[in-house]
């Protein structure tokens, strides 16, 4: 039996643009080609098979024993890895790259996870990460229906700036990048944000706010499609 998180995070990466997401942190880490990277917080693997697409050696990992199931399953012949953020099950110095996609609001406390990501970093490796923000058009979108939040946006991203510079003394670029959801109707569109406050960020749902979220879609239809522009955060650090 596939869980609703689960469902939710098929139909949301089928939708979302990985490419383009994958294209800025490929250039960030100056290419990937022989590579070692890690992702943590790898979720459904959505980038797993495109990275080593693109030449790197990856592995994911991720605390959800569902996902990681997923991940074997789909993605034969790479590495996933069930484990937690703060206790990483490697050596010292062991990757080029890390990732931490959309991860680090879930995380209890940031600094554990990121000194661990330190450690299994090789020197001058590479650390992003990438986090939806609440000002562009999806996080405007579903801003108003969040009575409380698992870390507000608005608060999350001087933590996480704090954090970096604490563990790695720098933060060496900052961007914020529009990334669009393109769904091919209206009905996917309110279907997959439904799905992500009810089952991600687990907020009840009457139906009026149900068929207040359909009313507000109406103006993102393009032609048959509906396109929803994420504003992304990418932040880039290296070990010194």
């Amino acid at each position: 039996m596939v869980s609703k998180l689960l469902q939710y995070h098929i139909i949301s990466c089928k939708y979302y643009d990985n490419e383009k997401e994958l294209k800025i942190i490929e250039n960030l880490c100056n290419g990937f080609v022989d590579k070692t990277i890690l992702e943590v917080g790898c979720g459904i693997g959505r980038l797993s098979s495109l990275i080593t697409q693109k030449g790197g050696i990856y592995t994911g990992l991720d605390s959800n024993k569902e996902f990681i199931t997923y991940c074997k399953k789909k993605y034969k012949g790479l590495k996933f890895i069930k484990s937690s953020s703060d206790k990483l099950p490697f050596e010292n110095e062991q990757f080029d790259v890390l990732l931490y996609p959309w991860v680090l609001p879930d995380v209890k406390n940031i600094l554990p996870t990121l000194r661990e990501g330190y450690r299994v970093l090789k020197k001058s490796g590479i650390v992003i990460c990438v986090d939806g923000t609440f000002i562009g058009e999806y996080g405007i979108l579903i801003k108003e229906f969040f009575k409380k939040t698992r870390m507000h946006r608005e608060f999350y991203f001087k933590i996480l700036r704090d954090s970096l510079i604490s563990v790695f003394r720098n933060i060496q670029s900052f961007d914020l990048v529009k990334v669009p959801y393109v769904f091919p109707n209206l009905k996917l569109a309110a279907k997959e944000i439904i799905m992500e406050l009810k089952y991600l960020e687990k907020l009840k749902l009457t139906k009026a706010d149900e068929e207040r979220i359909k009313e507000k879609l109406e103006k993102f239809k393009l032609d048959d499609k509906v396109v929803i522009n994420e504003t992304v955060a990418f932040h880039k650090c290296v070990k010194l």
